[in-house]
């Protein structure tokens, strides 16, 4: 399972971009702690068994009946390590914690386990809060190497930015923009040019944090007319969007460079072992495009952003979407452990979120049904994203609008401006939305839909 997880599991847990945190910093730490190498075991042991199952097999994803006996014995007793592993030392590493969280975390993911899989993000959350507040929180617990704790704190960052997209009524637990930032003073994006895809990654994440910490908090302005908003969402706003449009303009300028570079590096095979550089571009490109819609189209509302027909901004994100599946598929086929693998397993958000937002919001009926299909074709769980579960809550509420179960909502309409085959079915299953708890799981139980 270490081999394994070396030689396949890792790059695929990394998702679109090369990771340090799965490649150097969880290995060193296994070999060096007992309840590490124990988490990453199991956790490699289930990757294996859920990306060799069959998809047309199985309802869902992995549920914890369908979970080897024996993994989760072995799962069992990696808990039982860290508890006695925090409770035995006089000082625990905060590293070794946050690791084994982020491990449990993926396998709870995958298992589609989401209420723990939330818990183990929420207790590595609450560490990581303490441990960066030592003089309002005395941490009994020691600090670890300054490089691998920022590696730790990244994918935190994403993770913690992932369980508020997947439910967008919680707001994230890191701020990782400072007052400075968000009020135009301090530039987010400080360079010209990034000097690589994880500079780019790590700074978009930091956007997307901001973005969503601006709706979630300000959620009671949500269709606020533009003249009644408050001035300081719209000048937050307006800062936002300049970041995000120097983050795009710093981007294309290191994919420019990066395109000067690249023949010569083909040529001497440097990219044998790693990610494509056009791997990780497009699905960046994917994730900065959705959510400047987002941010567009909120405070104030603007239904134009993603209720146009056609609609070139998604069609661009459809496309970019084919080009990351086409080169997950060219993978598979030659992976070097588990041969032809059915399925694909990431901790990371990729395609399958801004995928369903697509269909879920946009009114461009072409968009939604190539959306859909991607969807369908992918076989993929992206972390607490299944695309099996959203295709099924996409279906449902595409039957819901042909069957005309919301004419109730007809009343509405005509503030639309918008005949009713065009209005987005999020509107359409709009009751649906304000009755479920919990986000994207919720929804899919409200629908009744394995999770």
């Amino acid at each position: 399972m270490l081999h394994y997880f070396c030689v396949q599991a890792a790059s695929d847990l990394s998702g679109y971009l090369s990771s340090e945190f799965w490649s150097r910093v969880v290995l060193q730490s296994s070999h060096d702690e007992p309840v590490v190498r124990q988490a990453l075991v199991v956790l490699s042991s289930l990757h294996l068994e859920y990306v060799m199952t069959d998809p047309h097999s199985v309802k869902g994803s992995t549920s914890a009946e369908d979970v080897n006996k024996e993994t989760l014995i072995q799962y069992n007793k990696a808990l039982r390590l860290l508890r006695k592993y925090l409770g035995g030392r006089e000082r625990p590493s905060i590293k070794v914690a946050l690791i084994c969280c982020t491990l449990f975390h993926c396998f709870e993911s995958t298992r589609g386990n989401t209420g723990a899989a939330l818990d183990h993000l929420r207790n590595g959350l609450m560490i990581l809060g303490e441990a960066q507040t030592p003089r309002v929180h005395p941490s009994c617990m020691a600090w670890d190497s300054p490089e691998d704790m920022e590696k730790v704190t990244q994918v935190f960052s994403r993770l913690d930015l992932q369980a508020t997209i997947f439910d967008d009524s919680r707001t994230p637990s890191l701020m990782l923009t400072s007052a400075d930032e968000r009020s135009g003073t301090t530039p987010c994006v400080a360079t010209v040019v990034f000097s690589d895809l994880e500079e780019a990654h790590v700074t978009l994440i930091k956007l997307q944090n901001w973005l969503f910490r601006l709706l979630t908090t300000n959620i009671k302005y949500k269709f606020w007319p533009q003249e009644q908003l408050p001035a300081f969402i719209v000048e937050e706003k307006h800062n936002l969007e300049e970041q995000y449009k120097r983050w795009s303009q710093t981007f294309e300028e290191f994919m420019k460079q990066q395109q000067l570079q690249d023949e010569p590096d083909k040529w001497r095979g440097n990219h044998a072992d790693q990610k494509s550089i056009q791997e990780g571009a497009s699905a960046l490109r994917i994730h900065y495009r959705i959510t400047q819609m987002l941010l567009l189209a909120s405070l104030p509302e603007d239904q134009t952003i993603f209720g146009s027909s056609p609609n070139p901004a998604a069609e661009e994100i459809i496309d970019l979407a084919e080009t990351f599946l086409a080169r997950t598929r060219d993978r598979n086929a030659t992976a070097a452990a588990a041969q032809t693998p059915h399925r694909n397993f990431s901790s990371e958000t990729g395609i399958i979120a801004p995928l369903f937002l697509l269909a879920m919001k946009c009114s461009d009926v072409h968009v939604c049904e190539k959306a859909v299909a991607l969807l369908a074709a992918s076989h993929r769980r992206e972390g607490l994203y299944d695309a099996q579960m959203v295709v099924g809550i996409v279906e449902r509420m595409t039957r819901l609008k042909e069957r005309g179960q919301a004419a109730r909502l007809m009343s509405r309409q005509t503030a639309t401006g918008m005949p009713a085959e065009d209005i987005s079915l999020e509107y359409w299953g709009a009751e649906v939305i304000n009755e479920a708890t919990g986000g994207v799981e919720g929804i899919a139980k409200t629908l009744n839909i394995s999770a």
